[in-house]
């Protein structure tokens, strides 16, 4: 039998990525495994800036730092919850692209099982904007569990 020993939730802040938690820590539960959250910073750089380079060294360093103390305060909010409730959690903050970054740290933490939410993109959006998702999917070494949304939710979101 295989067993799901450390866990990987990628979350992006929104309230629609952690509907991947319950589902990961009931696997977790059954396993006694471990979970990994993962924030992955994407810091667009405008392109305004490009007309004014001056600005960009203080503007983007200030702009990543901010985002970087975000999504740790984030990632810590959500780890203290998972330790009252008996997980053992570890997280990772990483700041490049948002789909090689989950494959990589992936890969380098050992784990057995990545559990992402579907963003419902599909068709024409999937191909025009990519998904993170689906190349996650294609490219993993280790299972990928999409908890996938009703059309009805993410229209919502």
């Amino acid at each position: 039998m295989i067993e799901f020993r450390r866990i990987m939730i990628p979350l992006d802040g929104s309230s629609l990525a952690e509907k991947a938690i319950p589902v990961a820590t009931a696997i977790a539960k059954k396993f006694e495994g471990q979970i990994v959250l993962l924030r992955v910073l994407d810091i667009p750089t405008p392109t305004i800036l490009k007309l004014h380079p001056e600005v960009i060294p203080g503007w983007v360093s200030e702009a990543c730092e901010y985002a970087r103390r975000e999504a740790e305060s984030y990632l810590k909010t959500l780890q203290d919850a998972l330790r009252r409730q008996g997980f053992e959690v570890q997280t990772m903050v990483t700041e490049n692209s948002p789909a090689e970054d989950i494959l990589d740290a992936a890969a380098s933490e050992a784990v057995d099982l990545i559990v992402m939410s579907s963003h419902g993109q599909s068709g024409m959006g999937r191909w025009a904007f990519g998904s993170v998702a689906y190349k996650v999917v294609q490219e993993s070494s280790c299972p990928v569990l999409l908890v996938r949304q009703k059309p009805e939710t993410t229209e919502q979101m």
